[in-house]
């Protein structure tokens, strides 16, 4: 038997080096595929673009309160731009596919840190997550920070296994980059250096574990600059705040985010992580049993301390945070979940039967993914060029644009070209990034018409002239005969005082009221667009001509 098991283990090592390599050419076409499907830059997109570049640095940061990164990626963004041109789309999509890449890379690098030689859990879990392709290679900072913060996390356990000046300079250096690429990534370092804490603990090596704190501790005064962002940013963020963020709420959009790549994925993910942290708590306590080193022992101890800290952690600083999350907000905890649950299989599976296991169980997910995977990244990003571009060709210079939500602007801004003037509802004229306090100073006024008066007086000129009023986006109408029950200033009454939906529904109503009852006819205007367009920002295309006092 033993015999037979030593001979098994080279090909069976050989298969996982096959299988990894498979994996991560799946992967990489699915990036090719998203590259190549997701066409022009959306509002998010276009508003760190945006931002990224104003005309000085100095106004990048006085403005970084409405964003949701640090400065490092707005930095990098600039300096891209500055090189390619900020219209060049194509190489903004390069740039994407490129941080996709080094994402890969990380996993890899990972493995090879942790010493199972080959990533395999972390590729069919996260490397090929629909989610993670297409929120991680967008030009926002997700793809960019899961692959500083993977490698701060594997530097760090390189300083711990064996320290010296380079590897905590290295270890020091990526920490600090970490929490310069996203805010969260912060207390995804707390949970590297309590892993690393707890290693040295173990081993009572006290003089390495004060350096593990003084990198968490160098890292943390860092940040110390962001205060005024932040504190700048809490003026305003009520009107993106939630009511109530709870355990529910945080298990819905784990699922929303692992959801694209099967029904089944939330339930694989929670499966694997509670067996890792099993396992792993199981090999720090009897090492013997399983027949692993001490070097094992300590890797399933960093990575199941991680593992724990790092989704309370998260879940804390959502709390906090309270905000309306989205997918992406997930990615940087399901990256360090991946990395970490390999890391723990890799540390224990040794036995040929096992490791067959292993890669079966990898395999299937992978099979069960790749399909749903291809669908869910062929997506173009946006139709608002295409809506910009048709409405360039075909508005004439006394027709009037009405763009229904201030957020997509931000893309009709950046892509159109035309001679008709263009307005948002509610009415205000900066549209190069997002800025929720001039949303706040509408929904605090007391007439709640006012937000919407220029936008209707500028529409009954056009319509009485004779010319057009088109609209991107769905304008909402009132039912039955009565005009709408305006809302009251802000702060309301109650769990929700900033309800920034029922403040948008209410404006677009008045206006779409208002075209209802005085134009002859509103049509819809065919957008074609080849393929399909994320749900985020695919919007409808309406005309409406003719006066009626």
């Amino acid at each position: 038997m033993l015999t037979r098991a030593g001979k098994a283990s080279p090909l069976i090592g050989k298969a996982e080096t096959i299988v990894a390599v498979l994996l991560s050419l799946a992967v990489v076409s699915l990036h090719v595929i998203a590259a190549t499907s997701a066409g022009a830059l959306w509002r998010d997109e276009a508003a760190v673009l945006g931002l990224a570049t104003l005309p000085t640095l100095g106004e990048v940061w006085t403005n970084l309160e409405h964003e949701a990164f640090p400065i490092l990626w707005p930095f990098i963004l600039r300096e891209f731009s500055s090189l390619v041109g900020p219209m060049n789309d194509p190489a903004f999509r390069i740039l994407g596919f490129s941080i996709g890449l080094c994402v890969v890379a990380a996993l890899w690098f990972a493995a090879r840190t942790f010493r199972h030689s080959v990533p395999l859990s972390s590729l069919a879990l996260l490397g090929m997550s629909p989610s993670l392709i297409v929120w991680g290679d967008s030009i926002r900072a997700y793809g960019f920070g899961i692959a500083v913060v993977l490698m701060a996390g594997a530097l760090l356990w390189r300083f711990v296994e064996e320290p010296s000046p380079a590897r905590f300079a290295l270890a020091a250096v990526a920490a600090i980059a970490s929490v310069h690429a996203l805010f969260y990534n912060s207390v995804l370092l707390l949970a590297f250096c309590a892993g690393a804490f707890a290693v040295c603990a173990l081993n009572r090596a006290w003089k390495k574990s004060a350096l593990v704190v003084l990198i968490g501790l160098v890292a943390a005064i860092s940040i110390v600059p962001y205060a005024t962002t932040i504190r700048d940013a809490r003026r305003w963020d009520t009107v993106v705040r939630m009511p109530d963020y709870d355990l529910a709420w945080f298990r819905e959009m784990l699922d929303e985010t692992l959801r694209p790549a099967g029904q089944w994925a939330l339930g694989v993910w929670v499966v694997l992580f509670a067996l890792a942290v099993f396992v792993g708590v199981r090999a720090v306590r009897r090492p013997a049993s399983l027949a692993i080193s001490p070097r094992e022992r300590e890797v399933a101890l960093f990575s199941i301390v991680t593992l724990v800290v790092a989704v309370v952690a998260i879940f804390l600083f959502l709390e906090n945070l309270s905000y309306y999350t989205r997918p992406w907000y997930y990615l940087s905890l399901l990256a360090v979940g991946a990395v970490y649950i390999d890391a723990v299989f890799g540390a224990v599976i040794h036995s040929p039967a096992h490791r067959i296991a292993r890669l079966g169980v990898v395999l299937l997910i992978a099979g069960a993914t790749f399909v749903p995977a291809v669908h869910a990244v062929r997506k173009r990003m946006t139709n608002v060029d295409v809506i910009a571009s048709r409405l360039s060709a075909m508005g004439r210079p006394d027709d009037l644009v009405l763009i229904n939500s201030s957020h997509t602007a931000i893309t009709f801004a950046r892509y159109y070209r035309g001679t008709a003037r263009w307005m948002t509802v509610p009415f205000f004229d900066f549209h190069r990034f997002h800025r929720y306090d001039i949303i706040q100073k509408n929904m605090m006024l007391a007439d709640q018409r006012a937000p919407v008066r220029p936008v209707i007086d500028r529409a009954r000129e056009t319509l009485r002239a004779g010319h057009r009023v088109f609209v991107v986006g769905q304008l909402d109408f009132s039912t039955g005969n009565e005009p709408p029950n305006l809302l009251p200033p802000a702060p309301l009454p109650g769990i929700e005082p900033w309800p920034e939906r029922l403040y948008n529904s209410q404006w677009s109503s008045l206006v779409g009221d208002f075209l209802q009852t005085h134009s002859t006819r509103i049509v819809a205007v065919p957008v074609m667009v080849a393929g399909p367009v994320s749900d985020y920002e695919n919007v409808q295309l309406f005309t409406a001509e003719g006066w009626r006092p």
